[in-house]
């Protein structure tokens, strides 16, 4: 179990990225869920963006050129700075700042960052572009290569910086072997939260987005920058408000992508009281865009609601083979808000309910499976938890004063949950939700001896453009939340990304567009610009038992084969886009289970343009096997498979299936050919 506060890159996507290789989206978690990233773009996206509008065509650096030097970027920095270790064209610098202001005799603490310098060497802008990620918690300067695609062609006249917020990477990580870990439940996280804030001691308090903007005020000095553009990702939101209203001057652009606010008058962000019905949205939406998927469930948007209520009634438990080995699992009411945040979840919650109706545990226990799948702990220096604890419990307003004692700060939340009444967080129980989300997070963090706001009461910042960016499928930072931004900037406008999860640049082409030439030009895009969806998740129609359930696949001209013929055909097809459906939740090569027996394997990292996926024996129904290879050609994504399918009565043969599936690019429905038992078939199944 992992804290509820995490809102940061972590996955396939930073995986492949370390690789060199340029994902069309960034994978992002959020509590215990993920949203996993789209499959590879084309070769040439990865060398040259695509771009429109006002934006320029990228200026690749030259080749050959050595490592970076200072004299590359647009200013005099009054600090020392040499070329990066992980990458020589970046340089990596250190500014020491006190660890209390208020105390400027006492410790000190360096923080680090990394320059990425401008390619074009005629460029004449002197401002340059600042990334925050989400967690808290997370290294801004890990991501470089997925910034670098995010912000091309900016970074031809820009230099762009990527500091470590105090607690995290090169600035001073928190290490908290609790937090670190993994705690495993709610109890035992809020304890571990209490833990760390007491390791921490006095310093406990000094790591908010207050603190952490005067740390950035510290680095833009000493590279010199008159002023900046400044993206931030989720939380990174929080330091960019504390940040403008500090420093509004120095600001010429602000993106806030995700974003939330950190005073919550409401206190809807700290309760989560507007995500229950994200997750609704988000799997009416995957289902509804996804023609298989709508035709079977027209009514998706009652799926989460139908599976609360049945475990909240009755949890389903088995042991099943999940993706770290066969072990029991238990799916209740808490886990579904776990299981449903996960934008690929999401596409198939609606097929699990139905099977579910019908007494068909599978698909949701493998869910289960999934979404607790132990790891190895994470590596403070790549993603502090205790910083994580640090800087949310220090930033976020509470039902409780931050001087309470832990007794009164106990008894006033539960008088306010109470309060909310039984529907707050429907289709959830306030228990489930409240073991999901942990609403008393902080209970126990120690109380501040000086607390820095990270936004002064009432403060606001004016005198440079905003723009708000959030995506429709985005289940970890609700469209309501992103709107109360507009509290702190008066003058943002806020675009909706159809087909963006978290965060929307990451995910939406379009979006990215957008907020490069937001940047560039300071116009804000035209409302509803990012109305068609770019990226439609995969959606499953049906989990069936066995083949005489699963949809006929439609006869093309020349098939000889029989009905059954046709639904074995389906379920083979449907047996390979599960096995590609897995891989996209974790990688980038490994193995999983089939939803009913059976491996897969899956290789992303041996070709550079194509990822390969072998069956064995692999079981979407009970009584169709297929074993054989498929890959997945990331120009268009096309999946060509051929594998030896082996269904009832005999019906065994060799089957060739090619089609469209992944994300990015249209859908194309799968044509099969081949034969099975002595019948000549050639039909078209749908990819979604």
């Amino acid at each position: 179990m992992r804290s509820p506060r995490t809102l940061t890159v972590l996955s396939l996507a930073a995986l492949v990225l370390a690789a060199g290789v340029a994902l069309p989206a960034s994978a992002v978690s959020l509590h215990r869920g993920e949203a996993r990233p789209p499959s590879l773009p084309p070769p040439s996206a990865r060398v040259a963006p695509r771009f429109d509008g006002d934006v320029p065509p990228v200026t690749e650096r030259a080749a050959g050129h050595g490592p970076a030097t200072a004299a590359l970027l647009s200013t005099e920095p009054t600090v020392a700075l040499q070329a990066c270790v992980d990458d020589p064209s970046w340089l990596c610098g250190s500014v020491r700042v006190p660890v209390d202001r208020a105390r400027p005799r006492g410790r000190s603490l360096s923080v680090g960052f990394s320059v990425l310098p401008h390619s074009d060497p005629t460029a004449t802008a002197r401002d340059a572009i600042f990334v925050s990620d989400g967690g808290p918690g997370a290294a801004n300067g890990t991501g470089k290569g997925f910034r670098v695609f995010q912000m091309a062609p900016l970074t031809d006249q820009r230099d762009l910086v990527l500091m470590d917020n105090r607690g995290t990477g090169t600035s001073g990580p928190i290490d908290c072997q609790r937090l670190q870990a993994g705690a495993s439940g709610a109890d035992d996280t809020i304890a571990a939260v209490g833990a760390c804030g007491r390791q921490l001691g006095e310093d406990a308090d000094r790591y908010g987005s207050g603190d952490v903007a005067l740390d950035l005020e510290a680095v833009r000095q000493a590279l010199g920058y008159p002023r900046i553009d400044y993206y931030a990702q989720s939380y990174g939101s929080v330091d960019i408000e504390a940040y403008a209203v500090r420093f509004p001057h120095r600001l010429r652009a602000v993106v806030a992508d995700a974003g939330l606010p950190v005073n919550d008058h409401r206190h809807a962000w700290t309760w989560g009281q507007d995500l229950p019905a994200a997750y609704a949205r988000v799997a009416t939406l995957t289902c509804h865009r996804a023609p298989a998927c709508a035709a079977a469930h027209p009514r998706a948007g009652s799926a989460l609601r139908r599976l609360a209520t049945a475990l909240r009634a009755r949890p389903v438990r088995a042991t099943v083979n999940g993706p770290d080995g066969r072990r029991r699992v238990t799916v209740d009411e808490a886990l579904l808000a776990q299981i449903a945040p996960d934008v690929l979840n999401g596409g198939e919650l609606a097929a699990a309910a139905t099977a579910l109706d019908h007494g068909d545990a599978a698909p949701l226990l493998r869910l289960g499976a999934e979404a607790t799948a132990g790891g190895d702990p994470d590596d403070p220096a790549v993603f502090s938890w205790g910083d994580n604890a640090a800087a949310f419990c220090n930033d976020t307003d509470f039902v409780w004063d931050r001087t309470d004692p832990v007794a009164v700060r106990r008894t006033k939340f539960h008088h306010a949950e109470r309060a909310l009444g039984a529907d707050a967080f429907a289709p959830f129980s306030t228990r489930a939700w409240r073991e999901h989300f942990i609403t008393d997070f902080c209970l126990r963090w120690p109380a501040p001896d000086r607390f820095t706001p990270a936004v002064p009461p009432g403060a606001s910042a004016t005198g440079f453009p905003v723009l708000l960016l959030s995506g429709d499928l985005d289940t970890q930072v609700a469209t309501a939340i992103s709107r109360t931004l507009r509290d702190t900037f008066p003058q943002a406008r806020l675009l909706r990304v159809a087909g963006a999860a978290h965060p929307a640049a990451g995910w939406s082409d379009c979006a990215r567009v957008a907020m490069r030439s937001f940047m560039l030009t300071l116009r804000q895009p035209a409302s509803g610009s990012c109305g068609e969806p770019a990226f439609v998740a995969p959606a499953v129609p049906q989990f069936p038992r066995h083949a005489k359930a699963a949809a006929a696949a439609r006869p093309r001209a020349g098939d000889h084969s029989t009905t059954l013929d046709h639904r074995i055909a389906t379920t083979a097809v449907r047996t390979v886009l599960d096995g590609w459906l897995r891989s996209f939740r974790a990688g980038p090569t490994g193995t999983a289970p089939g939803l009913r027996g059976g491996t897969v394997a899956f290789d992303y990292t041996t070709f550079d343009d194509h990822a390969t996926l072998s069956l064995h024996r692999t079981r979407f129904a009970h009584n169709v096997t297929v074993t054989g290879k498929a890959t997945l050609t990331y120009d268009g994504n096309l999946v060509h498979a051929q594998a030896r399918v082996r269904g009832p009565i005999g019906q065994t043969g060799i089957l060739t299936a090619d089609g469209a599936f992944g994300f990015g690019a249209p859908y194309e429905d799968f044509t099969v050919t081949g034969n099975l038992g002595h019948h000549r078939v050639n039909v078209s199944v749908p990819a979604n």
